[in-house]
């Protein structure tokens, strides 16, 4: 389901106030004391059942928008965190940015973690396999055939362009 644009609109002073009841700001970072996902972001329902315009979203984004309340957020923009920590609600700490931004952000600052080799879910071949299959002068579709994977695989295989990280 695709994102829709988002603005203070929807938002009546009553959540506002119960929201900013939910901010422990007595730290560096301003934490959401309310309801968390399993990432850490907040996130919380606002909205009104009368207008059909109930939803839930996420803390932090709520707190960028009372901080700029002519603003709205397209279903493509991310509020992203300066300080990395999910459950910041201090609007000097959040700014807006594209998914593309967020995905760059997370690499400049360490926090992508890549999966390879046996951590993927559906790896058919194991980190005993690689020196194997590299060392071996079997054709590619016989090596293919035994370990259940394409020829192109082992191909990757044997030139280092997959399991690279494997001597």
């Amino acid at each position: 389901m695709k994102a829709r644009p988002f603005s203070l609109s929807i938002v009546t002073e009553r959540q506002i106030a119960l929201f900013e009841a939910k901010i422990d700001k007595s730290g560096k970072c301003w934490l959401w004391m309310g309801s968390r996902v399993k990432d850490g972001y907040g996130d919380l329902y606002i909205g009104s059942e009368v207008k059909k315009t109930s939803r839930v979203v996420k803390a932090h984004r709520l707190a960028w928008l009372i901080e700029h309340p002519f603003d709205t957020l397209g279903p493509d923009d991310c509020v992203l965190h300066s300080c990395d920590n999910p459950p910041c609600c201090r609007p000097d700490h959040l700014f807006i940015g594209t998914k593309a931004d967020n995905n760059y952000d997370k690499l400049a600052k360490g926090r992508h973690r890549a999966i390879s080799g046996e951590q993927c879910h559906n790896a058919k071949l194991t980190r005993a396999d690689i020196p194997v299959i590299r060392a071996s002068k079997e054709k590619q579709a016989a090596l293919a055939a035994r370990y259940g994977v394409s020829h192109q695989v082992i191909w990757m295989v044997k030139r280092g362009k997959a399991w690279s990280h494997v001597a």
